[in-house]
């Protein structure tokens, strides 16, 4: 183990008068000699710890920073002026995280801004990388393939959302149902990606630089579905009262000449039975027991 001295004074006037420096040095060396520490360096403080003004331990926390994992732990002896010390070297690593957090959410809010998705594809994408580490979103097959079906679908406004989701499920759609009202949501499909409100700027939508699934114009027909803008009007049929069945049933093409045939005895014994009731009525009542 490696480990760097730090001594310091309480006052100006025991660095020129006082033993306390020797003592601390001597103190510590001990230390280091029971425990088997190696002293890699001795910083020595001359300056009061009534102020701020630490020329040392400022040079010392920017050497440190400069070259990490020179020394494995800093030892000083524990005084009170020390917790001033201790409190500094503990949140010096805490600054360091939170400024590189902040320049991380800084990062991804300017790729946003320049088109790029953050993050895991969505379905119907994938994830990749270019030559020159540069990562992307491109279009994922077969998934593609399912979502281009779904908006389509969707934007005849036949089916809900449920009844869609269900038949995308059949073709190789994972997600769930949640995920799938999310999905279609999502201006990503249609080549757009949403820009969330940070700090002062107000939430956008901007071009996305990856290839769309979708045209916008498909995009937005399915949200005026989605939000009832849009309803969808059946074809309506004129129905013969004779054939009301024609055009609700497909028969195969072996079966289409019987069936003609068969329809078409069946509709002229229906256009002969009243002229046959009316021939045969005198007849039936004439022999009938009531007396007609």
């Amino acid at each position: 183990m490696i480990a760097d001295l730090y001594i310091r004074v309480s006052t100006d006037e025991q660095a020129d008068k006082g033993y306390s420096q020797r003592h601390q040095e001597d103190t510590l060396r001990k230390y280091c000699e029971i425990n088997h520490i190696e002293i890699r360096r001795v910083l020595f403080e001359d300056h009061s710890a009534k102020t701020f003004n630490r020329p040392v331990w400022k040079r010392y926390l920017l050497d440190i920073r400069k070259h990490k994992n020179i020394a494995d732990r800093v030892l000083f002896l524990s005084i009170p002026e020390n917790k001033m010390m201790l409190a500094f070297y503990l949140a010096v690593p805490e600054v360091e995280n939170d400024r590189r957090a902040l320049n991380v959410m800084d990062g991804m809010h300017r790729a946003r801004k320049e088109g790029r998705w953050m993050g895991a594809a969505v379905f119907g994408f994938a994830n990749r990388t270019r030559e020159d580490g540069t990562k992307y979103i491109a279009p994922k097959e077969p998934d593609a393939s399912v979502m281009r079906w779904a908006f389509h679908e969707l934007a005849r406004g036949i089916f809900n959302t449920e009844q869609v989701w269900r038949m995308a499920q059949k073709r190789g759609f994972t997600k769930k149902k949640a995920n799938f009202w999310q999905i279609i949501r999502n201006p990503i499909y249609c080549g757009k990606i949403i820009v969330p409100k940070y700090k002062n700027e107000e939430a956008t939508v901007v071009k996305g630089l990856h290839e769309p699934l979708i045209s916008e114009g498909l995009f937005y027909e399915v949200q005026s579905v989605l939000n009832g803008r849009k309803r969808a009007y059946r074809t309506r049929m004129r129905v013969d009262d004779q054939i009301p069945l024609r055009g609700f049933f497909d028969l195969p093409q072996v079966w289409q000449k019987p069936v003609r045939q068969r329809l078409h005895r069946i509709q002229r014994s229906l256009l002969l039975l009243p002229l046959y009731c009316q021939m045969r009525l005198p007849v039936w009542c004439s022999n009938s027991k009531l007396g007609f």
